[in-house]
């Protein structure tokens, strides 16, 4: 149901058009909060914080030491993403399907299923990856950088295309694009046709239970 590449670098998303629900749109004319580096060094940044990451092999799921081991380096890489841009792109337009207490779960379940997927896949993946990064920023210091990896043994490539902007002062991922599709349009297609199946509580049902697989000891 869920395509979620092992990288996720495993994270990075589009940026809605509109504001994201629940969140009021800056004021016209207000400055962006000024970023702190620029895309370049947060994507190499980004890299090292999933190279942290104890991953359990492919196929296995963390013992309760690496998840002890793990839970500050999660919290490290959650400074790298916007996810009310991410999970709210996910379902812009739809949000009105979901009543307070479904769009609340939606929303915990999405973000907490990222993480438990991106990144330990991220952390496995750029410990065996070599990789360049090109890219720069705009005139607010904001941008996009491509990351284009590779694993030499899997005759594997991949270009993965991050959109950073500007966040309470830090740059952050608000969508990623992978071999030029973007994740957050994808999930937004996948999410669009099981709401208008299975309605909201399908799509959180669903969520919730891919939670519990991933996290089950």
């Amino acid at each position: 149901m869920i395509r979620l590449v092992p990288l996720l670098v495993a994270l990075a998303l589009a940026s809605p058009s509109a504001a994201a629900p629940g969140k009021a749109a800056p004021a016209k004319g207000a400055p962006a909060a000024a970023p702190v580096e620029n895309p370049l060094d947060r994507t190499r940044a980004l890299v090292d914080a999933f190279k942290a990451v104890d991953a359990p092999e492919k196929g296995k799921k963390q013992t309760a030491a690496q998840a002890a081991a793990n839970k500050p380096r999660f919290e490290a890489l959650d400074a790298f993403f916007d996810y009310d841009a991410i999970v709210n792109g996910a379902v812009e337009g739809r949000d009105k399907a979901f009543n307070a207490d479904q769009l609340k779960r939606y929303r915990a379940a999405f973000r907490d299923v990222i993480r438990a997927v991106a990144y330990p896949g991220g952390g496995r993946f750029f410990k065996r990856a070599t990789f360049t990064v090109s890219g720069g920023a705009d005139k607010l210091g904001q941008g996009e950088t491509t990351l284009s990896a590779s694993i030499a043994d899997e005759d594997f490539t991949v270009a993965v295309t991050f959109r950073w902007r500007a966040v309470g002062g830090s740059l952050r991922v608000v969508d990623v694009a992978f071999d030029g599709d973007s994740l957050v349009l994808d999930y937004k297609n996948q999410f669009g046709r099981i709401l208008d199946k299975e309605g909201a509580a399908g799509l959180v049902q669903r969520l919730e239970k891919r939670l519990a697989e991933e996290t089950a000891p």
